[in-house]
């Protein structure tokens, strides 16, 4: 059994809701080992500083704090507060007569009261939404289906960076 070194972000403001959220997607995605070699196998977390900095920034401090004895091998995670330009929203889809074209369509729709200055969308991601029957095979000419209503994940970039969540860093054991 070793340890090597492993970073994380986690979505929140509150460290302690960023950790669980950072734990929670390496456990979805490596599973519940205790040697899986994510942040799951750390004892919590230390905060190693309280003004939030651009991702990279963190990045680079993490690196120079590998070998802070306050971040045990296989103990606690050191944890970084993060600004970044970029945020997710989940954003309800107007209804609007005869639906969207498109989910593009609908992305945009939905954000619209939602952006703030130099914001743009640059993906959206899973949603629910409800489409308007097909058209039967049989008709002559076949109409494609519309989105009428529903919820997606959008991401946004381009504002003034905010602090959105969390570096976790440290050594994991493997």
């Amino acid at each position: 059994m070793g340890a090597h070194n492993f970073s994380a972000i986690g979505e929140g403001t509150r460290v302690a809701t960023a950790y669980r959220a950072a734990v929670a997607n390496a456990e979805a995605e490596y599973g519940t080992s205790p040697y899986n070699g994510t942040i799951s196998t750390t004892d919590g977390y230390i905060v190693m500083r309280r003004d939030p900095m651009p991702l990279d920034d963190a990045h680079q401090l993490a690196d120079t704090l590998l070998d802070d004895p306050r971040i045990a091998r296989r103990g606690r995670a050191g944890a970084i507060p993060v600004l970044t330009s970029e945020r997710t929203v989940t954003v309800t889809i107007p209804e609007t007569p005869g639906g969207y074209e498109s989910v593009e369509a609908a992305a945009e729709a939905a954000v619209a009261g939602q952006l703030r200055d130099g914001e743009q969308v640059k993906e959206y991601t899973a949603g629910s939404y409800e489409l308007s029957p097909a058209s039967s095979p049989y008709a002559r000419v076949r109409k494609p289906q519309r989105i009428l209503s529903g919820t997606l994940y959008v991401t946004l970039t381009g504002g003034a960076p905010t602090h959105t969540g969390w570096l976790f860093f440290g050594w994991a054991a493997s």
